[in-house]
């Protein structure tokens, strides 16, 4: 399972590269909705493109990323605040005397505080750095799909709910974030199999794995270890995806997307973990974002004949 990913937020590079249409209405709605709504997660990198707007659209969204982070900010401050009187509290009943109850008080208090001055230099912070692109489950990033033989740059969720399944199925299903190659079949997947194909493009990917399994240093004990891949050429990986477009009324619609995942290659199995994020050929992308065109069975001739890549890795933190 591909459990998190450096994904390409450069909508205008990736609108040249790949000849696809921004669709700045459907940004500007989510960068609005997401002034009320904390359950709509997007990237710092992708705010970073908006920071010198060249046409009205992107000026919207320049604005309402401000707003977003005046919002932010000023919750961040007021729990800060908090913090702050908490420890102060601790510190003052500890002069008089020391009891465990305090001491846990004081500690809590400066973790906490510390957490609040991190996210607000964060905030802050105007140059980018690689995880300011790492998108989890339920975070919105970029997706390229076709319309109406035209190719559209969408943002779409991280954890895909398709157009006919209930909002339950995010919680009943935890890792709809990617589709198994050998599960395209079954009842959840095959109405977007051969119908709603997309693909993002990542520089690299996250994946968990068990000390235990990690075969160049395994451990007895079960530790959660986070295992991170480059492919070793640098080169971008065009990750072939599912999508759909799911709303219960007209102000609650959003896209989402699955990567899809096959069985791993040699250098992935070797660190314990069983599957790996299907990327596609360049000459195959036109076919693969034109799947109600061809039959399905060259759908499955694009997904049998990847581009393959050798994966360096690191232990991450």
């Amino acid at each position: 399972m591909c459990y998190s990913a450096i994904i390409k937020q450069q909508v205008k590079k990736l609108g040249i590269e790949f000849e696809a249409r921004i669709d700045y209405e459907l940004l500007q709605n989510m960068f609005y909705r997401r002034l009320s709504d904390e359950r709509i997660k997007i990237c710092k990198a992708l705010e970073a493109e908006f920071n010198d707007p060249e046409n009205s659209e992107e000026k919207e969204i320049r604005d309402l990323i401000r707003a977003y982070h005046k919002i932010k900010l000023k919750e961040i401050e007021l729990e800060l605040a908090e913090q702050e009187e908490r420890l102060r509290l601790a510190e003052e009943a500890l002069r008089k005397k020391e009891t465990k109850k305090f001491l846990n008080e004081k500690r809590i208090a400066t973790n906490h505080i510390e957490k609040y001055l991190q996210r607000i230099k964060g905030m802050k912070r105007s140059e980018l750095i690689l995880t300011d692109s790492r998108v989890f489950p339920m975070t919105y990033a970029p997706i390229i799909v076709q319309e109406n033989g035209e190719r559209v740059i969408k943002l779409a969720r991280y954890h895909c709910r398709p157009s006919d399944k209930p909002e339950s199925v995010d919680k009943q299903y935890s890792g709809l974030y990617n589709a198994r190659r050998d599960n395209l079949g079954n009842a959840f997947w095959r109405d977007l199999f051969g119908h709603k194909h997309g693909f993002f493009v990542a520089e690299s990917f996250y994946e968990n794995v068990s000390s235990r399994d990690y075969k160049p240093a395994p451990t007895e004990d079960d530790q959660n270890l986070v295992v991170h891949f480059n492919p070793k050429s640098k080169v971008d990986l065009k990750i072939a995806c599912l999508y759909d477009y799911w709303e219960s009324n007209a102000h609650d619609g959003f896209y989402s997307f699955a990567a899809l995942t096959h069985e791993p290659t040699p250098e992935i199995q070797e660190t314990g973990h069983d599957r790996l994020i299907i990327a596609l050929k360049d000459e195959n992308i036109p076919l693969w974002l034109d799947p109600e065109k061809y039959p399905k069975k060259e759908m499955e001739r694009v997904l049998d004949e990847p581009e393959i890549h050798i994966y360096e890795h690191i232990i991450s933190r």
